[in-house]
């Protein structure tokens, strides 16, 4: 897939309407669902409770010079959670500001992930069926499609998550020298 316009087909296909969306301003109601929908369930599937190697994000934070009541550091713009200061410091979230006592905190995030190309192919095929399921109701108003749609997406995220795992075991392997080597 090399465009959210594509993505979009995808998703229409499962649900098989028969329409091609060229263009997600066109004043379709499938454009007008899938130009609605496909942000809110990017973020949906980066919010999930698996933390995806590709979405995790680490930033030094800067002091809002700005905030007059205490120190204020700056959210990066394309955060959708925080997962943890690198330094293990505490920390609490108001509004566009973090708070805590490290001098200089280093967050660990998701980030919101916009380019389709940064996205593995097995996460592009889950968000289709995540799209197809939202649109499924307004689009084919058809509960047992949009059941369908469910199911699919939930397998389809498994195998995902499964591949997306692997890419927290890749370790670079320790030098083994055996014993019979040893012997020689």
């Amino acid at each position: 897939m090399r465009s959210i316009v594509d993505l979009c087909n995808l998703a229409l296909s499962h649900l098989a309407q028969g329409y091609v969306v060229n263009d997600l301003n066109e004043r379709t109601p499938q454009a007008n669902l899938c130009n609605t929908y496909y942000p809110v369930c990017r973020q949906e599937l980066l919010d999930d409770e698996h933390q995806w190697t590709f979405a995790v994000g680490r930033m030094p934070l800067n002091i809002d010079a700005g905030y007059t009541s205490g120190v204020a550091f700056v959210l990066p713009s394309d955060m959708i959670r925080p997962f943890q200061l690198e330094s293990g410091s505490r920390f609490y979230i108001q509004g566009d500001h973090l708070f805590t006592d490290d001098p200089a905190p280093v967050l660990r995030y998701v980030r919101d992930v916009k380019d389709l190309a940064q996205l593995p192919p097995k996460f592009k095929i889950a968000l289709s069926y995540l799209l197809a399921w939202r649109i499924a109701g307004p689009l084919a108003q058809d509960a047992q499609k949009q059941t369908s749609m469910m199911q699919m997406f939930a397998l389809e995220k498994a195998e995902a998550v499964r591949i997306d795992l692997q890419q927290h075991r890749i370790e670079s392997r320790p030098d083994f020298v055996g014993s019979m080597i040893e012997a020689r």
